[in-house]
């Protein structure tokens, strides 16, 4: 399926406050109900409460995100609470989670606003039948965004990844602090990377062991150095002398000292913060004829993602 590109501020667009139920109704309107002339994502909501959700990918593995948006923890309604399934029977109930309540006794979390009110805050949306990523202008440190990802990752197994759904957000309850915001996070030493909080896939590559996996990401380009996209750089100079090349690599996910594969449509620039935040370029080599989408991200980090798709 083509991917979707939704933002705040388009017409009709729903509005992300530090209110009770806000981000489920973002969720909805862009996954499944789609506004102002734009088509829902392919997902469905199959299960609803107050404040309360389930949203269920449209193909793929079909993973299940569960949503508590009704203040469940210590950062009253400036945050949400969210676990994935491999399926759901109800609004609390489902198998396979990831992370099971062992890994994170409070599940991942996603800061909506620095306040508990009704102050509008910026959000992006980009997404397909399968996953999706959600960036929040939550007004921690304005311009910089906190990120999460929900949906199948590009496995690297032949023949398909049956348990390929993850989940990754922030990982700390009720604080403001960057270092919690781990999306843009990737380790140093490729597929042994160590694992990273708040990084889960449903289960391992091996399906005989039915329990979620604690997993890491990786530059796949040494042009890249440093543990957060686009904040370090072994480029001297910006652009690259000889050829004014802007140069991107692909993010890997890894655990156990393996590779798993891509993380979808993600990309990380090989240098330090070049582009402003917002700005849509035109990509080249491997990104050749691909849409990029530059977004600041917390810890001064930078990353593109892929508008023209497929994923």
């Amino acid at each position: 399926m083509a991917v979707t590109l939704y933002q705040s501020g388009e017409s009709g667009a729903p509005t992300l406050t530090g209110e009770n139920g806000s981000l489920v109704a973002l969720l909805l309107a862009c996954l499944v109900n789609g506004y102002g002339g734009k088509a829902g994502a392919g997902w469905t909501r199959p299960y609803t409460g107050t404040g309360k959700a389930v949203f269920k990918a449209g193909a793929g593995t079909q993973a299940c995100l569960w949503i508590d948006d009704n203040a469940p923890g210590g950062g009253a309604a400036r945050e949400a609470r969210a676990r994935g399934y491999e399926a759901m029977t109800g609004l609390d109930a489902g198998s396979g989670p990831f992370p099971t309540t062992s890994q994170m006794a409070v599940p991942v979390i996603l800061r909506k606003s620095a306040s508990t009110d009704a102050t509008i805050r910026p959000w992006i949306v980009l997404a397909d039948d399968k996953r999706f990523y959600l960036f929040l202008d939550n007004g921690d440190s304005a311009g910089n965004l906190s990120g999460f990802f929900f949906g199948d990752l590009n496995s690297v197994k032949t023949g398909g990844d049956a348990y390929s759904g993850a989940i990754i957000g922030r990982t700390t309850e009720n604080s403001a602090t960057a270092s919690h915001d781990v999306l843009p996070s990737l380790g140093t030493t490729g597929p042994n990377s160590s694992a990273l909080g708040a990084h889960y896939v449903a289960r391992s590559h091996d399906p005989t062991n039915p329990v979620a996996v604690n997993f890491g990401k990786f530059a796949e380009l040494a042009y890249h150095s440093g543990s957060t996209m686009g904040a370090a750089s072994n480029f001297t100079t910006t652009p690259n002398p000889p050829d004014g090349g802007i140069y991107f690599t692909p993010i890997m996910t890894c655990h156990g000292g393996a590779a798993r594969g891509r993380m979808p449509g993600l990309w990380a620039p090989c240098h330090n913060r070049y582009f402003s935040h917002g700005v849509t370029i035109t990509g080249s080599g491997e990104t050749a004829g691909r849409s990029l989408l530059l977004i600041n991200t917390l810890n001064s980090g930078q990353l593109a993602l892929d508008l023209t798709g497929p994923w």
